[in-house]
């Protein structure tokens, strides 16, 4: 009992700077519409460092990967212009064998709000191959993102999966 109170202080002691770049949780996840889900969906973002960023979507009927470039350090409370590349698949009832693909190159920006708040929006030329009818084989054309994020950390996660492991250890008396 008393190992698992020391375990316990010695977590809370785990600074959450650890956590953050410029003071801001590095990652978020929220709603999207078009962008690496297209009509709609989810999207995770992680924050690698205060230039890099990449984001995971799914959606209907995509998902899709887009990594981003921001040529000046994030921060709090401003918005912040970024260069982008993203990777998108159809994903229509889960036909992995679909060859349906377009690969993005958006120029935009994040406002990073001072509460826990994300709002990103882009747009730029889109490479389309195999869109069957919609869309001629090999073709550019425009595209755009929109999203909304709440930025979030994993330290709880951390700080209570120490806590079990220590939990766990049998009691030598």
């Amino acid at each position: 009992m008393i190992l698992g109170g020391i375990t316990i202080a010695q977590d809370d002691e785990v600074p959450i700077k650890n956590f953050q770049i410029n003071g801001l949780f590095k990652n978020e996840i929220g709603p999207q519409f078009w962008g690496t889900s297209a009509f709609g969906g989810i999207h995770f973002t992680h924050y690698i460092n205060a230039h890099w960023g990449t984001e995971f979507g799914v959606g209907v009927p995509k998902a899709g990967v887009k990594t981003y470039f921001y040529p000046w350090q994030i921060e709090r409370g401003k918005a912040m212009p970024y260069l982008g590349v993203a990777g998108i698949f159809d994903t229509r009832l889960f036909n992995i064998a679909s060859r349906d693909y377009n690969v993005y190159f958006p120029i935009g920006f994040t406002w990073f709000t001072n509460r826990r708040w994300n709002v990103s929006m882009d747009a730029g030329p889109s490479y389309f191959n195999d869109f069957g009818d919609a869309i001629d084989q090999g073709a550019w054309a425009a595209y755009f993102s929109v999203k909304v994020g709440y930025r979030i950390t994993f330290v709880r996660f951390k700080k209570r999966q120490k806590q079990i492991d220590v939990e766990s250890i049998p009691d030598p008396n």
